[in-house]
């Protein structure tokens, strides 16, 4: 089962830093996870959390400098 603290409940991740941060917990949680399926689905879920923090930054309004 996977730990409650990875769901976010309440509002939506929007910002790359906030998918970023969703990644290393799964990261975090990965390397403490004792069966291979939680560590594989795990690390899974960190790959998908980077994939839509690169998206949401491709996203981001250009700024000038």
């Amino acid at each position: 089962m996977v730990p409650a603290t990875v769901a976010s409940v309440g509002r939506a991740v929007s910002t790359p830093g906030e998918y970023e941060r969703k990644a290393a917990e799964c990261l975090e949680l990965a390397q403490r996870a004792k069966e291979e399926w939680s560590k594989a689905l795990l690390l899974e879920m960190a790959q998908n959390w980077m994939k839509l923090a690169m998206r949401a930054k491709d996203e981001l309004p250009e700024t000038e400098p």
